[in-house]
């Protein structure tokens, strides 16, 4: 049974490790910059702290729409708010679609504000990506070494059988 813990636990590592995106971020002359839709005004909560504020994107460029559900990490909240709540202009940059950097958005603007700039949000997006790879790496290690320890073991098992037996 341990065994094929230790094969899915290393089958999983592998998919992993192969759906991971690219290393680097894309050079900024490579985005498409995406302008979006106004949200509706909704009124803000002061209790729920955790989604006052989000509200859902829809982004377009000249063919094709992107959405932007939740802000990068590198996102500057308190001027998000201030743009938000004036109802700003803003603009996204991202890979075309379909991209093999996912969904990642590597600069916002708000009537022309930066409010994520493409050095934070490539930062954010290569130490995520490295982070990632440090994982399944250590996870394909683990496993396949235990796997490899469990196999030897069976068979030292298997052959001290044998010589009781004998």
């Amino acid at each position: 049974m341990p065994e094929i813990l230790l094969a899915l636990l290393l089958i999983c590592a592998v998919l992993m490790l192969l759906a991971l995106g690219p290393a680097r971020s894309p050079p900024f002359e490579t985005l498409i910059e995406f302008t979006c839709d106004s949200p509706p005004v909704l009124p803000t909560f002061r209790g729920n702290r955790g989604t006052s504020g989000m509200y859902y994107y829809i982004c377009r460029s000249d063919h094709q729409v992107a959405h932007l559900g939740t802000l990068p990490v590198a996102t500057n909240t308190g001027q998000w708010r201030i743009c938000r709540r004036a109802r700003g202009t803003v603009k996204i940059w991202r890979p075309a679609l379909p991209s093999p950097y996912g969904g990642n958005v590597f600069q916002i603007t708000c009537n022309g504000e930066v409010l994520v700039s493409y050095a934070n949000a490539s930062a954010a997006y290569e130490a995520r990506r490295a982070f990632v790879a440090i994982m399944t790496g250590s996870l394909i290690a683990l496993s396949a070494g235990a796997l490899v320890m469990r196999v030897f073991h069976i068979a030292k098992r298997r052959k001290r059988e044998k010589l009781i037996e004998e």
